[in-house]
């Protein structure tokens, strides 16, 4: 058996303990890696930042409302500006 052989196994184990502290992490947690130099934790806190400040999916907005001539008497105001 070799050394390489013995090692592997107790490396994968750290790496799989690595990932699961990570996704347990919190939020909290994440910003104060982000500002010590982490740039994964940076990534993360801008990729969230993007996502939060991103324009939210809508529907079709309804047509305009029409009267029996099909005159429009109502209109579409677009308030996410």
């Amino acid at each position: 058996m070799s050394i390489q052989s013995v090692s592997a196994p107790s490396s994968i184990t750290n790496t799989t303990k690595a990932a699961a502290q990570e996704a347990a992490e919190t939020k909290v947690q994440t910003v104060q890696e982000a500002s010590h130099g982490d740039r994964q934790a940076q990534r993360l806190v801008a990729k969230r930042a993007a996502a939060s400040h991103a324009e939210p999916k809508t529907a079709v907005p309804d047509a305009p409302t029409v009267n029996s001539q099909g005159q429009h008497v109502g209109k579409i105001v677009n308030t996410a500006a």
